[in-house]
């Protein structure tokens, strides 16, 4: 009896060492490949969510730069016009009605970018009334306290309303003047470019 035990437990000790020589490395191997799988869906989360928390933070700290509407951010001159404005932030009526308008999130006087500003050219104080007077060459003059910014014209142009690549930044330093165009219509803008001074 105990021979037919021991004989026929033989073969089912074999096929279950065989079974978990050869099932174990599989269960292993799929097991690490899930561990694998998952180790990369987590990194991946994490970097997006690491990129999603720089630009979050980036956007903040741009915001929390640009100065409120109202904000007088200085003088303007242009000598050919014998204009002489002050500059606030925003480009809305009522910023206009008071001078120059910067437009929010475009670069400062004498940054690197596109320094962008706009005005009347015949309601409230209408700084640009003679906008068209303006020849390349001429300076337009930026105060700001002590700070003098001077700037020349290289370019002077007709767009349309819609044409907001004028508010688009470069690599090197540059200002954009915009007002409507023709004196008391808003059909179309009149657009003057200059670069820094150097």
């Amino acid at each position: 009896m105990s021979r037919l035990r021991s004989r026929s437990f033989r073969p089912v000790a074999a096929l279950v060492i065989a079974s978990t020589l050869i099932i174990g490395p599989i269960a292993t191997s799929v097991d690490a490949n899930s561990v694998s799988t998952n180790e990369k869906s987590k990194s991946e989360k994490t970097k997006n969510e690491t990129s999603k928390d720089a630009a979050n933070k980036k956007q903040r700290r741009s915001s929390a730069r640009l100065p409120a509407e109202g904000t007088h951010l200085g003088m303007m001159f242009i000598p050919r016009l014998k204009m002489r404005s002050v500059i606030v932030e925003g480009i809305t009526d009522a910023m206009f009605d008071i001078g120059m308008g910067h437009w929010p999130g475009t670069a400062m006087p004498g940054e690197r970018g596109n320094a962008v500003y706009g005005g009347h050219r015949t309601a409230g104080p209408a700084p640009l009334y003679y906008v068209e007077r303006i020849k390349v060459g001429d300076p337009i003059i930026i105060l700001k306290g002590l700070k003098k910014v001077e700037y020349r014209v290289i370019s002077k142009r007709i767009v349309k309303p819609t044409a907001l690549w004028i508010t688009h930044q470069s690599s090197g330093s540059m200002l954009t003047l915009f007002s409507c165009h023709p004196r008391g219509s808003t059909k179309q803008r009149y657009v003057i470019q200059a670069i820094l001074k150097k």
